[in-house]
């Protein structure tokens, strides 16, 4: 994600004073890794993986504590390597006992690695990047309302998700479109992912010379994202959401056929019937592994509390589940995988 530095001194007055000059933050590292204890140390900490760091690192700031002699500041005030605004480096820094100076690389690096972590835990990978550049906010109203992401926001993640590797599948409801930013800004269906478990921290790879230059200030426009946001979004108005679901009610499970307990879900929508069509054209679009299979709609909650229900098709063994997943995900459609009794 891009940054714009704030160039006039005045503006810098206005606030608490940090790093008064180039020398009060010492790179770690040698000049080719200048951050690179500080981010394997981050890496350990919160279980993220090295490379996704870098990623990020590079996307917000170019790896530049300072610019113009300066601490790297956006015209928003999001600070230091990670971009934090000043509300999300509060937050972290309560929660992990970080120190005052949020333009510290080490504890930028902490607050930041410490945050993508968050958002990783609520939306996996490549959602999470989604989350850390507009906001857990702004993602929550577009998996419940479908409302298009940004287009900063879309670029983001399709920058970035080619740096996560493969240390982690992709997964959660963005995993579909981390190379396919045109279909995130379409599509207002989307598989909702269980929670997964933490990667494990691989060995430290840099990835800044893969990354793009950094581009013009953003416009997103969630306070609490990770980054600036230029402009801030009114509320979404009540009037434009869809009416209320009725309550929750548990959701009602068959047995599955004899071929097996593993299933794919290939989307949370906002009725039944929508759940029920969805199911119905994925079974037609990898007919020769889902015809078998039976339909399960399964009711449950957003993030924002909103009802929602699941599409799962249902019967088949870990390996059928796998390909028709592929198969459906090389076609454009969102697909996760469900291990029994999930």
């Amino acid at each position: 994600m891009a940054f714009v530095l704030l160039l006039s001194l005045g503006a810098c007055s206005s606030g608490p004073r940090y790093g008064g000059s180039a020398e009060a933050y010492r790179a770690p590292g040698p000049p080719d890794d200048p951050w690179g204890p500080y981010i394997s140390e981050a890496s350990t900490r919160f279980g993220l993986p090295d490379p996704w760091i870098r990623a990020v690192i590079q996307q917000e700031s170019g790896g530049h504590a300072y610019l113009n002699g300066q601490p790297t500041t956006s015209d928003a005030g999001a600070m230091g390597l990670m971009q934090l605004m000043p509300d999300t480096y509060a937050d972290m820094q309560t929660q992990y006992g970080l120190g005052s100076d949020p333009y510290d690389p080490h504890d930028n690096i902490l607050a930041g690695t410490a945050y993508l972590r968050q958002m990783y835990d609520r939306y996996g990978a490549p959602g999470c990047l989604a989350a850390y550049n507009a906001g857990p906010a702004r993602v929550d109203d577009y998996l419940e309302t479908g409302r298009p992401l940004p287009n900063e926001t879309i670029n983001y993640v399709a920058s970035i998700a080619p740096a996560l590797g493969t240390s982690a599948s992709l997964s959660g409801p963005l995993a579909a479109y981390a190379s396919a930013p045109e279909a995130l800004a379409e599509q207002s269906e989307v598989a909702a992912a269980p929670p997964i478990p933490a990667p494990a921290a691989p060995a430290a790879t840099s990835v800044a010379a893969e990354m793009s230059a950094l581009n013009a200030t953003p416009h997103g426009c969630n306070t609490n994202a990770a980054y600036d946001t230029v402009a801030s979004c009114p509320e979404s108005d009540p009037a434009d959401r869809d009416p209320p679901s009725p309550a929750l009610q548990p959701a009602i499970y068959s047995p599955p056929p004899s071929g097996g307990g593993y299933a794919v879900q290939v989307g949370a929508f906002g009725s039944p019937d929508r759940a029920r069509q969805a199911a119905g054209t994925a079974q037609q679009t990898d007919s020769s592994q889902l015809l078998a299979t039976r339909l399960v709609v399964q009711q449950t909650a957003s993030a924002g509390g909103n009802p929602l229900w699941r599409a799962r098709l249902t019967g088949m063994d870990r390996m059928t589940a796998g390909n028709a997943c592929r198969t459906l995900t090389a076609r454009g459609i969102a697909c996760v995988i469900i291990p029994p009794g999930e």
